[in-house]
């Protein structure tokens, strides 16, 4: 037989009861001990009291766990602290000791370090059928434990401020200490008579020395995230701000990354919530179909999948699992909307497009010098590298185009480079052959292979890299006086190197057809090749024509003038 509901008044003395455990923290303290059946279920005891309550289980039916919640008022007396204001006369703030603002993005639930043992265990005959085993896990009075879709549990207190936290509040010491953070947090708002709206709820995070607790508050009305007392967005790692409404899409999207770590408990999202969000993700579509720069954060293909996604969980139904996904896409939407500065006075409308003032790098005379000894690479991707990171943000999209490109660029250039290598080694042992020359093209087509594989091995599984990964390389690479010209001369290479030794190998085969052919026939074939590489020129660069055709007068000045020496010396 169950214990049945009653109230008692009980006199609590200084010194713990027998058969009792008791925490060292000084306030609140819970007693946990074994009661017969008939015990008080619950009791409200007044002044130097507690709460009491039992919890049973079926497989211990005569013995119940008892949870004593005592509050010494004098203690929590010290633990909130009034503090006036010079600043502003007339009011005041109260700071909870060791209590430490945080955000949603710091807690430490990607990255506390676990150390999981295990070990065999005897299975009783009918566990989890008949019994539900030997030692049941109990919670104090109002709280619930919930485990998110991705397997971590948490807890939350459902009567009077709603508290949610994921320390493992199965421990008793755990559970006393989250007890305890609570309940000075309360005496602090009644102190400063503050009056928490209903949809409001708190956060606690007991750090590992249990000395101190990281918090924070959200509102699910207004869709924000709160704290008592002035905080600066700089120790909350939230960023800088233009305005009050650049802050508040920063604080919504730290409550949608709450919702979305906490899902399980509170219905928080509505049908219109989720149609909404369909309607933002048929928009963003729409803006990637018919703009190459638009800054929407998702491709036209996941847009389709999201919106997919979504209409079916709509159909499906609001479940905790739902609130997640909804929760997590929300997050997402109004961290690009934070980055672009939606809705303020100057939002960037173009992915390329700086709004936090223009960089302007110097331009060294080496890079002004060796760009055309690259054929104009460097700008190429001096101006790919500019358009993917603007205003220290990443355009993941261009980034990882920008990358298949470049190593299609490189590829090819190793596979040209090392035909070339052969090739120039083989007319090097003819014995008309320039030293000089094959010489110079071996050395290019053999840097060129060396960079190009480099560059490849460096940077072949960027398009799985994830953003942060990419903005620190391109951080890197950055140069706060030059910007990114040192890293697109760099990128250049390959392609360049391979160019000058395909350039040296004809000059080699025409230096060879001059000296062992007819003067008259090596210049047809010579104009013959001229005008085979215009036509080549006005396919393969269209947009680029003239700058080929300024590349092609320069290599013909520099065979005239190899070609002089030639007739000189035969004369």
């Amino acid at each position: 037989m169950y214990p049945t509901a009653a109230s008692a008044v009980l006199n609590l003395d200084p010194e713990p009861w027998p058969h009792c455990v008791q925490s060292d923290v000084v306030a609140p303290r819970y007693y946990s001990l074994n009661a017969a059946a008939g015990t008080p279920h619950n009791a409200q005891i007044i002044n130097n009291s507690c709460n009491v309550h039992f919890e049973g289980s079926k497989s211990h039916p005569g013995g119940h766990r008892l949870f004593l919640g005592v509050q010494s008022l004098s203690t929590m007396e010290t633990l909130v602290s009034h503090h006036d204001s010079s600043d502003s006369p007339g009011s005041s703030e109260f700071y909870v000791k060791n209590l430490i603002p945080i955000t949603t993005l710091q807690i430490s639930r990607y990255y506390k370090p676990a150390n999981v043992t295990l070990s065999h265990m005897v299975i009783d005959p009918g566990l989890l059928v008949f019994a539900e085993g030997s030692q049941p896990m109990y919670l104090p009075p109002d709280w619930a434990a919930f485990t998110h879709p991705e397997g971590k549990p948490y807890f939350c207190r459902n009567a009077g401020l709603r508290v949610v936290t994921e320390a493992y509040l199965y421990h008793p010491e755990i559970m006393n200490k989250v007890s305890f953070w609570t309940s000075s947090l309360e005496t602090a708002f009644q102190k400063k008579g503050m009056k928490l709206p209903t949809t409001t709820e708190l956060f606690l995070e007991p750090r590992d020395d249990m000395e101190s607790c990281g918090y924070y508050l959200v509102d699910h009305a207004t869709r924000t995230e709160f704290w008592i007392n002035p905080v600066s967005t700089a120790s909350l790692g939230v960023g800088r701000v233009t305005s009050i409404s650049h802050l508040k899409t920063a604080l919504e999207q730290l409550y949608w990354a709450h919702v979305e770590f906490f899902p399980m408990h509170l219905d928080c999202i509505s049908y219109d919530i989720i149609e909404q969000l369909i309607s933002v993700f048929a928009h963003g579509q729409t803006d990637r179909m018919t703009s190459s720069t638009s800054t929407f954060p998702y491709d036209i293909n996941r847009c389709m999948n999201f919106i997919q996604l979504l209409t079916d969980a709509r159909e499906r139904g609001i479940d905790g699992y739902t609130r997640c996904l909804v929760a997590r896409m929300w997050h997402n939407i109004v961290s690009s909307r934070f980055l672009h500065h939606f809705g303020q006075e100057s939002p960037r409308l173009d992915s390329n497009q700086a709004i936090l003032g223009q960089f302007n790098p110097e331009d060294h005379r080496l890079f002004r010098l060796c760009t055309p000894l690259c054929f104009g690479l460097p700008d190429f991707y001096y101006s790919h590298l500019s358009e993917i990171y603007v205003d220290c943000w990443i355009n993941k999209e261009g980034f990882c185009d920008f990358v298949f490109l470049s190593m299609d660029e490189w590829t090819s250039s190793l596979s040209l480079s090392l035909n070339l290598l052969m090739a120039n080694v083989l007319i090097l042992s003819m014995p008309a052959a320039s030293s000089l020359i094959g010489l110079s093209a071996i050395i290019m087509s053999g840097m060129s292979a060396i960079f190009a594989t480099i560059l490849c091995t460096r940077n072949k599984d960027f398009d799985k890299a994830t953003v942060d990964t990419m903005f620190n390389s391109l951080k890197a690479l950055r140069s706060d006086t030059y910007g990114f010209r040192l890293a697109a001369l760099v990128f250049s290479l390959p392609r360049a190197l391979c160019l000058w030794s395909l350039g040296l190998l004809i000059t080699q085969t025409m230096s060879l057809t001059f000296r062992l052919l007819d003067l008259h026939l090596a210049i047809g074939v010579a104009t013959i090749v001229l005008f085979v590489l215009m036509g080549t020129g006005s396919i393969a660069f269209p947009q680029d024509y003239g700058r080929f055709c300024r590349m092609l007068a320069n290599w013909s000045a520099l065979l005239r003038g190899y070609g002089q020496i030639l007739l000189r010396r035969r004369r």
